[in-house]
């Protein structure tokens, strides 16, 4: 069996219905010289029907003759009984030079570099081999009938079968160097709980003021008649009455002389008075207020034993009580009063010597003042944090607030989940009632996000160990921002050819870059190039496909990409793109071009970030939130981009601040 290598007849030029081109001339070899057995030949085209995509290779059983008489359409060789002299008395086939061209088959150009590599000496370029080839055959003369209708130096034949074995090999390889597959879904980021006081804080002389303007100045007034001094008794026993049981004995009553005789009657008279209150004053500490009301009793004694007309008395107390206030399920203030009194001066007068108070008189009416200041406490609360000011305050967080105008645009979104009650202090003269937050903050760079649907107010709930205020910043590196920072470092290293090792210096021209995300945390990344050799005569075109990881220290915010993979193996002329990718000057700029440092940025972002959440108005509240400490973490590629998250952590105040009403 003998191997030709040769274009099928199959192979026809734009025109469908014209005949197939037939070859000007055949390049054999004998496998004489390379002590091969078998005999290669190759078909010679005019230039006008090469095409990197019309060339289809076939192997024969028989190669085709060694030559051919165009005019007559029959072989130049006489036959097997034909003389060596009448072969040499013909005329040899004179095989025409192909004219040059810039652009010649791909496998072709791929076996010049394949030349290089194995010889590791500089050799003629390809055009050079076919025309001394065909001079050789210019010169000689077909003295006898042969097979070897091309006589070409012995120097010469290793190469030209070497670049027929690289063009056979190429041709039967597929390209494994395939794009990888894309992540376009934009994978959602978790945001951060945050927890975020709300005070809703009143003042005290407001609560001061509700109390006395409802508490009325006369507490209680009294008209009643009573026994104002009970009849004199008198115990004078001289014999008692004595009860025994054995040795003990018990007084029962008197034998002779008085027991317990009334010597004078119970003198009666009218009590008439009020009494009056002073100012009420509130203070206190934590959550307990300190309520001091002092009262006052203006007591008069009138028809005292139908004697003396009127007899008047005063008094003083000091009512304390403590206050401690809670809430309900319904977000309603209670108070629970503790209250105790002490008269300071208790109301009396003097009679027959004797001194008569009416304190007692005046407890029970202050105990009913007690129970009613209790409950006006509670109402009066109620007037000042009331459930739909918590209900506002608790519809109105549902919103974005601009952090950051532009370059970039920031934004949070803040999405409350959970309310809980932390009770009432005292501060600085206000009454602050205590709510905590427990909602997620979003950080979006780009256009304002939509604010989150709105979900009724809760019931209070217990909220977990304060974990503060955390804004999760996603810092997003989008492919597209990406790809030109890639491109320009390619394009400055192909101003000078580009050394490939085994192959010598090239001419590399870099398209535009292909960045996205792939499978496995791995960035692909896809190098268009235009690879040309000998001055441009030969050239070829593609794609390579490499995949690397980016990755950053924890704390830092310089990305690099390391593991720069380009796997897989194509076609002899997809080899040297390859080649070129793999070189280490590509591999340095590919790894230079997406190396990015937030450094700056990231700094200045936090700071305009920072000074946008101090007083932040969110409808009638006023957001003042701090940031004490900044921590980003490893990036990431997703499909939206490359994301380091950057958590900024504080404390956060949403204070009660309604606006002025016009």
């Amino acid at each position: 069996m003998r191997l030709s290598l040769k274009y099928s007849p199959s192979m026809r030029t734009a025109r469908p219905n014209r005949t197939p081109t037939r070859p000007i001339g055949w390049l054999s070899c004998v496998g004489k010289p390379m002590s091969l057995s078998k005999s290669i030949a190759v078909p010679l085209l005019p230039s006008s029907t090469l095409s990197s995509r019309m060339f289809e290779f076939a192997v024969v059983k028989k190669p085709p003759p060694c030559a051919q008489n165009r005019s007559r359409g029959r072989s130049a060789h006489a036959g097997a009984d034909a003389t060596p002299r009448a072969a040499a008395s013909k005329s040899p086939v004179r095989m025409r030079k192909p004219p040059r061209t810039r652009s010649l088959d791909a496998n072709i150009m791929a076996a010049a570099f394949f030349l290089r590599s194995a010889r590791g000496t500089r050799s003629l370029p390809l055009p050079r081999l076919i025309e001394n080839a065909e001079s050789a055959t210019k010169r000689q003369r077909l003295a006898r009938p042969t097979r070897r209708c091309l006589a070409m130096p012995s120097f010469r034949l290793p190469i030209v079968i070497a670049l027929l074995l690289a063009l056979l090999a190429g041709c039967e390889r597929k390209n494994t160097n395939l794009a990888p597959p894309r992540v376009t879904t934009a994978t959602p980021i978790v945001p951060p709980t945050s927890t975020i006081v709300i005070p809703i804080s009143a003042r005290i002389a407001d609560l001061e003021a509700a109390l006395n303007a409802e508490v009325p100045h006369i507490v209680h007034e009294i008209d009643k008649q009573t026994t104002c001094l009970k009849a004199a008794r008198v115990t004078a026993c001289v014999v008692p009455k004595l009860k025994c049981k054995g040795l003990k004995c018990e007084k029962t009553g008197c034998s002779v002389g008085l027991d317990n005789a009334r010597i004078t009657p119970d003198i009666s008279c009218r009590i008439v008075g009020e009494v009056t209150r002073g100012p009420i004053r509130l203070a206190g500490s934590g959550n307990v207020i300190d309520l001091v009301m002092p009262v006052s009793a203006t007591i008069a004694a009138k028809d005292i034993g139908h004697v003396i007309k009127t007899q008047d008395a005063t008094g003083a107390a000091d009512v304390h009580a403590r206050i401690r206030l809670g809430m309900v399920g319904d977000w309603q203030p209670t108070a629970k009063v503790e209250i105790d009194y002490e008269w300071t001066q208790k109301p009396g007068i003097s009679l027959l010597g004797e001194r008569i108070t009416f304190a007692s008189k005046a407890d029970p009416q202050l105990a009913k003042v007690i129970a009613r200041l209790e409950a006006d406490t509670t109402k009066y609360l109620a007037r000042l944090h009331p459930r739909d000011r918590i209900e506002s305050g608790w519809k109105q967080a549902f919103t974005a607030l601009m952090l950051n105008r532009s370059n970039p645009p920031v934004w949070l979104r803040v999405t409350p989940q959970a309310l809980r009650y932390n009770g009432y202090r005292i501060e600085d003269d206000r009454l602050v009632l205590d709510l905590k937050a427990v909602a997620t903050t979003e950080g979006f760079v780009g256009e304002r996000p939509p604010d989150p649907p709105v979900t009724p107010l809760p019931t209070p709930a217990d909220i977990p160990q304060d974990a503060g205020f955390t804004i999760r910043i996603p810092i997003v590196a989008q492919y597209a921002e990406l790809e030109p920072v890639l491109e320009k470092a390619l394009r400055k290293l192909a101003r000078q050819p580009i050394v490939v090792p085994g192959a010598g210096p090239v001419d590399v021209r870099f398209g535009k870059p292909i960045v996205y995300a792939t499978t496995g945390n791995r960035l692909a990344i896809g190098l268009p190039m235009q690879v040309a050799a000998d001055g441009e005569a030969f050239s070829t075109t593609g794609t390579v496909w490499a995949t690397g990881i980016p990755y950053n220290q924890p704390g830092s915010q310089q990305v690099r990409v390391r593991d720069l993979t380009i796997d897989g193996r194509g076609d002899a002329t997809f080899d040297i793109m390859l080649a070129v990718a793999r070189s280490p000057g590509v591999l340095d700029a590919i790894g230079g071009g997406l190396t990015q440092n937030f450094g700056r940025d990231y700094a200045k972002l936090l700071g305009k970030i920072d000074r946008a959440l101090m007083d932040k108005r969110v409808g009638d509240f006023i957001l003042d939130a701090r940031i004490d400490q900044v921590r980003n973490g490893v990036v990431k590629p997703l499909g939206q981009g490359v994301y380091m998250p950057v958590d900024t952590t504080g404390t956060a105040t949403l204070r009660y601040d309604p606006r002025p009403v016009p």
